[in-house]
């Protein structure tokens, strides 16, 4: 879908058609092509490997199971049980009583704590609450010609 839109987007560039509605930009050398592709060209080996015919000939579907199996795993830099005690040990020295909530744990409040940037910063609990999107929406039955509350 992406594909389509910069396509249409770039009308005066030329395309050419590579196959089962994919296509890439006239005119570019093969060897560029590939240098910047590679990606694909590891997934067509792959497919090769595999199934012994070439890519082309294979279902968009099959193709797609090859690359998922291709794909290597993201790695961020992060020991995610490390991180998880030192917001546990951060969320004890600031909110513990956050970690007594039922379903709760060091993820779920330090992404509370991260949103609000802490609730003493708000003078009360009600602006704490139009903060947070929870505070009741002012509506009452009395006049009815005044403009309508705007909803969130």
């Amino acid at each position: 879908m992406l594909r389509a839109e910069v396509r249409e987007r770039l009308r005066w560039v030329w395309w050419r058609t590579v196959g089962r509605g994919l296509f890439e930009i006239d005119g570019v050398p093969a060897p560029v092509l590939r240098e910047f592709s590679r990606r694909r060209v590891e997934i067509e080996e792959r497919a090769r490997e595999l199934t012994g015919v070439a890519a082309s000939q294979l279902s968009r579907d099959r193709l797609q199971g090859i690359a998922l199996a291709t794909r290597k795993a993201k790695e961020y830099g992060v020991d995610a049980e490390r991180w998880q005690q030192e917001a546990q040990a951060l969320i004890e020295a600031h909110c513990p009583a956050l970690l007594d909530e039922h379903g709760c744990g060091p993820i779920t409040a330090a992404i509370h704590i991260g949103h609000t940037a802490g609730a003493k910063r708000f003078p009360t609990d009600g602006c704490f609450a139009r903060h947070a999107g929870t505070a009741p929406i002012p509506a009452n039955s009395g006049n009815t010609n005044a403009p309508p509350t705007p909803r969130r």
